[in-house]
């Protein structure tokens, strides 16, 4: 099977991260990267901001975040994980035509799954 992220997955050089960085700042004045890849990186720092997130939108894509590259949890079923993986990504959004940050549109189900995996950090 073919897989795009180990076939064209390289780091950024550095003008191309200053290229990104300067449109960001194009939008959000204060964007500061380096804070940014700082606090992505610490598992601590994102699970006080997923008991923090209101909605259950918020708290899959801060559990997706940190779960990535970490070895699977045993406890999750592959069709959970696939469902957490796979659904509720931003091209598909656009079908609910709810605001998710408003309106609860992740399962609470998925949400207790997403729990557990914190609850063990």
């Amino acid at each position: 099977m073919y897989d795009i992220d180990a076939d064209f997955r390289r780091l950024m050089t550095t003008a191309e991260i200053a290229e990104g960085v300067e449109e960001i700042r194009e939008v959000l004045p204060g964007f500061d990267y380096a804070n940014i890849i700082s606090l992505v990186s610490d598992d601590l720092r994102m699970k006080a901001l997923y008991e923090q997130a209101r909605s259950n939108y918020e708290k899959l894509h801060i559990y997706r975040i940190v779960y990535k590259g970490k070895q699977e949890d045993a406890t999750q079923s592959d069709v959970i994980q696939k469902f957490i993986n796979q659904a509720f990504h931003i091209e598909n959004d656009y079908i609910y035509q709810l605001n998710p940050a408003m309106f609860q549109t992740v399962p609470q189900y998925v949400i207790d799954e997403c729990d557990k995996f914190f609850n063990n950090q």
